[in-house]
């Protein structure tokens, strides 16, 4: 499932604080050469990767991450693709515009719920 695959690489990513190199090397392990950490955020934005987040039971727990971690690794991904440049986005995702100029404070305290630690 590549949504789930794409959502590990970012959950162990975070967890294990990777360099963006490691990052994609993993990704494209998984995808091939011609995908990228941009790549894997846009797919998450998209209505595949909302479709397998409805459709995940809430008690659902896969090597540390419940529905909730991965309800936030979504929200990561459209924040990046909404926020990453300046006055355009990355996705047409269905809720990429909902994240333009999210608030950080409030991104942050939900990044440290996901990792289970302060983040400086």
């Amino acid at each position: 499932m590549k949504t789930i695959i794409c959502v590990n690489i970012i959950y162990k990513a975070l967890i294990e604080n990777w360099s963006l190199d490691e990052i994609n090397k993993e990704i494209k392990k998984h995808f091939g050469n011609y995908w990228s950490f941009t790549h894997v955020c846009q797919f998450l934005s998209g209505k595949e990767a909302l479709k397998v987040l409805n459709s995940l039971e809430d008690d659902y727990l896969n090597d540390g991450l419940t529905k909730e971690k991965v309800k936030t690794i979504l929200g990561l991904a459209n924040s990046y693709c909404a926020n990453a440049l300046p006055h355009q986005t990355l996705s047409n995702g269905i809720k990429v515009k909902n994240f333009l100029n999210s608030n950080e404070l409030e991104f942050k305290d939900k990044l440290e719920s996901l990792l289970d630690r302060k983040l400086h």
